[in-house]
Formats: C-alpha cells, sequence, structure tokens
C-alpha cells in the first residue's frame, strides 16, 4: 500500500526546489541515495518515520506532505503556504493524532516520539520507541496536560470497550 498519492511527486518536488541532491538527503536520513530515487520514482514506499524525517529536513508539515499536491508551488509559494498553514493549525493544535490501540505499532510509536522531542517534551526519540505499547500509553495519559500546552491531540482509543 502506499504511503500517500502525492508523496513520491512532492519528495522529488520539494527536494528539487531546495536545491538537494538525493545523496545529500540519503546522508541526511542514513540511508542509501538509491531508497531515495525509489521513493520519488513510486517503486518503494517509505515508512512513516522516514515521512516525518524528510517533512522536517524539507520544512513542510507531514499534512502537507502526505495528502496534498505540492508540485506547482515554487519556493515562494511554499513560504506563504507553510506561513497560512501555521496560522491555522495554531488556533487550535499543531498535532492531533486518533489511532486504535490495535493500530499502535513501531511506525506509529516512532512518529509520536519525534513529535514530542520536537516540542521537548521528550529529550530522546527512544525515550519512547524503547516502551511496549502499554507503557507508551500509559506515558500519553500521564502527560496529557503537557500535550495539550504543546496543543497536541493523542488518543488512543480501546476498540474493544
Amino acid at each position: 500500500m502506499a504511503l500517500s498519492k502525492y508523496f513520491n511527486k512532492n519528495l522529488k518536488h520539494l527536494r528539487q526546489l531546495k536545491k538537494i541532491s538525493q545523496k545529500e538527503l540519503a546522508d541526511k536520513l542514513k540511508i542509501d541515495r538509491s531508497t531515495i530515487s525509489r521513493w520519488e520514482n513510486g517503486d518503494m514506499d517509505a515508512t512513516l518515520n522516514y515521512a516525518l524525517q524528510i517533512s522536517e529536513l524539507l520544512d513542510v508539515d507531514l499534512e502537507s506532505l502526505l495528502a496534498k499536491d505540492l508540485t506547482d508551488i515554487s519556493n515562494e509559494s511554499l513560504l506563504n503556504f507553510r506561513k497560512e498553514h501555521n496560522d491555522l493549525t495554531e488556533k487550535y493544535f499543531n498535532f492531533v493524532i486518533s489511532i486504535s490501540k490495535e493500530k499502535l505499532d513501531s511506525n506509529i510509536i516512532s512518529m509520536i516520539a519525534h513529535i514530542l522531542k520536537n516540542n521537548n517534551i521528550i529529550n530522546n526519540v527512544s525515550e519512547l520507541t524503547s516502551k511496549s505499547n502499554e507503557e507508551v500509553i500509559a506515558f500519553i495519559n500521564n502527560n496529557k496536560t503537557k500535550l495539550i500546552e504543546k496543543k497536541i491531540s493523542i488518543d488512543i482509543i480501546d476498540e474493544k470497550k
């Protein structure tokens, strides 16, 4: 299953717009250059963890990288787009994650860990990725106040109830 219908094209376009070579991006992600090429060509899917890292490196939010066609955006338009998007999200939440307990996997935990690290809630991604699912859920529940202060909403839903 494809990560998203826009990821491949957006990755290539934004990388070129920022004048970053496949090799430079691969080095920053600590992967082989051919992996970037395969992602851009649609021959292979990136994990959500890599997509999050790429969004940070290319200075675009993850939602836009995955869910919007950014291929007609110029450098100046990208700055305006980012500002408009930030103005809207700052009014509510920067991140909203709602997922069933059964779907909580290492990719989702890694994405949550990166969000929490970037918002200074944890110091290191491994603080969360090394925990069991139950420990991750307990951590999230025990830190709801901090999360809300940082405009982050994370709900782990137990569908069995």
